[in-house]
């Protein structure tokens, strides 16, 4: 059930700054001259202005004597009035005029009382809504947000809460009547299979079922084929919950499974067969979801040894070339040391043979 904080149901701040009170609960001229008109003295105009500047951000009324002093005091010093005591906001509180006044404010600002025909209109904008949200705070938040275009005052936000619950509730209910209609006996049976014990084993299939598959790693690829396999080949019915929305499968199968084999077992079967057929149309999607993943790992894992490869190729080729290059330069230095060696070694000779002529 949310709380009046998870939603925009209108309230009094905790700690109001100087820029809050003058830019939300300073009373307009024409609204301290209409004030004036309709009231009996000092008082009277202070509580039409304290009502109109309240309601105006609440969009309800409340008690003069309820009003948090800072905002009392904030109106009647830009209106130039004197303020009240606790005893006399409390006597005020309690005279026939205080309910006139209230009378004057809605004509003033053109505000419906909550009324049946504003409860029906709650209900149709919370229930047009559960189609597609679960949050029973967003079927809150869209109720106010109704109720305040067509000048409607807000009721108690009991009646808001217990509205947006019971009408997720219902929502619920004809998504259960829904998947009951269209199961024949054949599959009911196979579902509340999942439930049962069979003699060798130790827990039921619902327990494997619950179970999430194993992290999803290049290792583990294998079992998630397998866990796939398994699940479609019980041939369970998850085309049923194709036109629900997503947000309420997810809810259901989030229920399931945190609800062991007995306690499914002695559930309203509408409801079991709903939250079962839910829970594995989400495990098979993960499932899928986990081996799309890690085909995608194992591609990749592949393009990057693929790409390591043409980079050692390559380099192969570049250093092969580096070493024929510096072989060719090798070969031509030692060309040319055995060229300067021959003509050295002719010169030797030639000295040597002029010498033995001239002896």
């Amino acid at each position: 059930m949310p709380s009046i904080q998870d939603t925009n149901y209108p309230r009094f701040k905790s700690n109001l700054s100087e820029k809050d009170l003058e830019e939300v609960y300073t009373p307009k001229i024409k609204e301290i001259k209409w004030a004036e008109v309709k009231s009996k003295g000092f008082l009277q105009q202070l509580a039409l202005l304290v009502l109109i500047k309240t309601v105006q951000k609440l969009g309800f009324f409340i008690r003069v004597v309820d009003v948090p002093e800072v905002i009392v005091a904030h109106i009647a010093k830009k209106a130039h009035l004197p303020v009240p005591t606790k005893e006399e906001w409390k006597t005020y509180s309690e005279t026939r005029t205080a309910k006139r006044h209230v009378r004057f404010i809605r004509d003033y600002l053109q505000l419906r009382p909550f009324n049946q025909e504003a409860h029906q209109i709650l209900i149709n904008t919370m229930t047009k809504l559960a189609i597609s949200k679960d949050d029973p705070a967003d079927l809150v938040n869209a109720a106010i947000e109704e109720l305040i275009r067509q000048r409607y005052e807000l009721p108690v936000y009991n009646t808001l809460k217990d509205a947006a619950n019971d009408v997720r509730n219902k929502s619920y209910r004809a998504i259960y009547n829904q998947i009951d209609h269209a199961l024949n006996e054949e599959q009911k049976k196979s579902l509340d299979q999942l439930f049962q014990i069979s003699e060798n084993a130790t827990y039921s299939p619902w327990n494997e079922l619950k179970e999430d598959a194993k992290r999803a790693t290049l290792s583990h690829l294998n079992d998630l084929i397998v866990r796939r396999n398994w699940l479609v080949n019980q041939y369970f019915p998850t085309d049923l919950i194709q036109d629900i929305p997503y947000i309420k499968v997810k809810q259901m199968a989030s229920e399931a499974k945190t609800i062991g084999a007995y306690r499914m077992i002695e559930m309203e079967p509408k409801k079991r067969y709903a939250l079962t057929i839910s829970l594995v149309s989400m495990q098979l999607s993960k499932v899928l979801d986990d081996i799309g993943e890690m085909l995608i790992k194992r591609m990749m894992s592949i393009h990057k040894k693929g790409r390591q490869l043409r980079f050692f190729l390559i380099g192969s080729r570049i250093l092969r070339t580096i070493i024929q290059s510096h072989l060719s330069k090798t070969r031509e230095l030692l060309r040319r040391k055995r060229k300067t060696l021959r003509i050295f070694s002719q010169s030797l000779k030639r000295r040597d043979f002029k010498k033995e002529a001239g002896e």
